[in-house]
């Protein structure tokens, strides 16, 4: 069996709880990305926004597109295909 592209978030417990996970499959993971890890070359502030509110038109906003403590500007929403979308930029300033 082979799962792909699985995106859990917890709250500052994932790599505890990806090592459980890991035991119970019996596999490694062939990787482990992180947030911060993740930056989207190339988008500005404003290019972020734009596709917030294009991507999140007609579905429901999880949370609005904002600094955030870790120092990310991030939103959340789904989609008007019920499709969960998160958008973060490091460092907005």
């Amino acid at each position: 069996m082979r799962l792909n592209s699985i995106y859990l978030n917890f709250a500052g417990n994932t790599e505890e709880v990806f090592l459980f996970y890991k035991s119970i499959f019996k596999r490694e993971f062939d990787s482990l990305v992180r947030f911060k890890d993740m930056p989207m070359p190339g988008v500005t502030l404003s290019e972020a926004d734009r596709l917030f509110a294009a991507l999140s038109a007609g579905g429901v906003v999880e949370m609005a597109m904002a600094d955030m403590p870790w120092g990310d500007y991030f939103g959340s929403f789904k989609d008007k295909f019920g499709i969960g979308w998160m958008i973060s930029l490091p460092n907005k300033k």
